[in-house]
Parts: C-alpha cells; structure tokens; sequence
C-alpha cells in the first residue's frame, strides 16, 4: 500500500509498530533518529513518516521542522509516551504545532494506531484513543522541550552525580 518511515529509537517498540504496519500491507523503512531519517526520506519516496518525539541526535519536532522547511508534502504522525503530551508545552502539542499531520500518545492498542495511520493516508486524520484531536497551528517560535532538572547531591553539594545508597535512590545519611 504505502511507503513508510518509522522513527523510533527504542528497538522494541520499532518491531512492534513495524509488525504491525507489514501486516497491515505497508512497506516500512526504519531509522533510529531524526538524522537517519532525513537521509532515509532524501534517498527513497516515502509517503508518511512516524516519528517519536523523543530520541537522541535529532529528535522528533527537529525532524519535523526540517521535512517542512525543506518543503516536503510528506504526511507526517508523531508519536510520545510523555506523561503530559497534550498539556500546554507539551511534545505532542509542539508536534502539532510545528507541522505534523497526526499526533498519537503511547500507549495506543495497534487497532487504533493502524485505523490512525490508514485514516492519515486517505486524508482524513482521527482522534487518538483519548479523542483528542488538536488542528496543526502555526509553529511555536523559540520553543525547545522541556528537560528535567539534574538531580541535587545528596551531601548538598551542586555535584552533578548524585551518592546514592541504595536502589530506592535515597540519600545515605
């Protein structure tokens, strides 16, 4: 049926999705970043790509950015397990934001991950499981992810590696 780039870092859960878009009909390429894939998508003709927001080298929203200010008409669905995907800042939002097409929050059953992706092929994207569906919005300027704060020192210090004592990540005193 179509030619499809999936960006995920995460091994598993590429075969996962992978199995799941073959049996579906599809033929799928895989990258493990967002700078594979723009070297996959300038060598081959792909028709969508699915790309997870959070990945290392290039993420996901710097893949998007460049497929659309290169001027792609490539289709595009991205795909997070961010706890707060959908809250204002949010990586799924920004996705939107910035050009993709579909946004999906992780976990999704493969019922509703292949109905989304044949629903973005025929022009007609649906709702995620959660039924939200948010319309593509001009791009955020100046916006970057968010990053956690580095873990404080269990002496006090500003050391930037933690002593920890034990598995629950307690501080030894």
């Amino acid at each position: 049926m179509a030619r499809i780039l999936l960006v995920e870092d995460d091994l598993r859960t590429a075969a996962t999705l992978r199995k799941a878009l073959e049996r579906a009909g599809h033929s799928v390429a895989t990258a493990g970043h967002g700078g594979e894939a723009l070297l996959e998508i300038k060598r081959s003709k792909i028709e969508l790509v699915i790309a997870d927001i959070c990945m290392p080298v290039v993420d996901g929203i710097e893949l998007i950015t460049e497929i659309r200010r290169a001027g792609q008409t490539i289709k595009v669905m991205a795909i997070s397990g961010e706890v707060d995907c959908w809250k204002p800042g949010g990586y799924l939002r920004a996705a939107r934001a910035v050009g993709a097409d579909q946004a999906l929050k992780k976990p999704f059953s493969m019922v509703a991950f292949i109905e989304a992706v044949d629903a973005l092929l025929a022009g007609t994207p649906r709702a995620s499981e959660e039924g939200r569906v948010y319309p593509a919005a001009r791009p955020w300027a100046g916006w970057t992810p968010r990053r956690p704060p580095a873990p404080a020192a269990c002496d006090g210090s500003s050391s930037p590696a933690p002593r920890r004592s034990d598995r629950t990540g307690r501080c030894s005193r």
